[in-house]
């Protein structure tokens, strides 16, 4: 008997599919089950510096689900853009990187 492993995939914000190619992505476990009414994305996207090696957390813009990762002297904005739900009924966030800019730390002045 075959068994048939299927996605159901929540856009968050409005995307254009075709374009993801282009962007580097992330897929964050969420750790949470399917019939939790509203999901902790605040949790998800914290998660995202958990699954990224030598990337630290700046910020968290829970509002428009974004969260920025400092990796090296590169600060990185990433967007939580869609939910995936796996058959389990396990959760994952999508992640896309939007931004990348130089990050200078400021030397203390003597």
């Amino acid at each position: 008997m075959k068994t048939f492993n299927t996605l159901q995939i929540t856009l968050l914000c409005e995307t254009d599919l075709s374009q993801l190619n282009s962007y580097p992505l992330m897929l964050v476990p969420g750790g949470i089950k399917i019939g939790t009414p509203y999901p902790d994305l605040g949790a998800m996207l914290a998660a995202s510096t958990l699954v990224t090696p030598n990337r630290y957390l700046v910020s968290i813009d829970e509002e428009h689900l974004r969260v920025c990762l400092l990796r090296g002297e590169f600060l990185e904005e990433w967007v939580l853009f869609a939910l995936i739900s796996d058959s389990d009924g396990k959760r994952y966030g999508l992640m896309k990187m939007e931004h990348v800019t130089r990050y200078r730390l400021k030397s203390a002045s003597r």
